[in-house]
């Protein structure tokens, strides 16, 4: 992702001391950043990076001095808010995915909301309900009869086991099993292990 300055001040509603056409391409901590890099500085404790930073852009409040030519300031009001604001609109991960790629196999018998994005790989069975504006990264498996909500989230290499219901505006991080099986056993009069099996799912409203 690359935006302008003049781009993100306009999101948070800034002033620009500075090259409004000037290119950011990441975000990073103060003592961190890079040329091309926006950062933010809204504490005194902070302003000792100043001097040394080699941010290309830096969100600042009206209390914090301009004290370099060479970086491009952006005033507001609240700059860790507008860094927020910032990230979120442009840089965060689940900017990356839209449309549905080739590579996702979704049964005829599932339903797919309006403005659902589907990484590669994914697997969405017989019976499954993607709601609205949900997005689901890749490698993700959904059982049959999954049913999963409005504005929700799916990061990569997630399993949701059959008949599992996930809610509204949810996000599922990395890795995750939902409905998985229990371990329930029987030690039978032979002292044999019998497994019981887990026909319960997750119902998250």
């Amino acid at each position: 992702m690359e935006i302008t300055v003049k781009e993100a001040a306009q999101i948070v509603g800034g002033k620009i001391f500075g090259n409004e056409n000037l290119k950011i391409n990441n975000v990073a901590k103060i003592e961190d950043a890079k040329y091309g890099e926006l950062t933010f500085l809204y504490h005194p404790s902070f302003e000792k990076f100043l001097a040394s930073t080699k941010a290309s852009v830096i969100l600042i409040n009206d209390k914090i001095k301009k004290t370099r030519d060479d970086i491009t300031f952006i005033e507001v009001e609240q700059p860790n808010f507008a860094f927020q604001k910032i990230i979120e609109t442009y840089f965060a991960y689940e900017q990356n995915l839209t449309g549905i790629s080739d590579t996702a196999v979704i049964s005829d018998e599932a339903k797919i909301g309006e403005n659902v994005s589907i990484g590669n790989n994914v697997v969405i069975s017989a019976g499954c309900s993607i709601g609205d504006n949900s997005k689901i990264f890749h490698n993700n498996v959904l059982m049959d009869g999954v049913n999963i909500g409005n504005n929700c989230l799916l990061f990569p290499n997630i399993t949701i086991r059959e008949n599992c219901k996930v809610g509204n505006n949810v996000i599922i991080h990395a890795g995750v099993v939902i409905g998985s099986d229990g371990f329930g056993y029987l030690n039978d009069s032979e002292r044999k292990y019998v497994k019981i099996p887990q026909i319960g799912n997750v119902n998250r409203r």
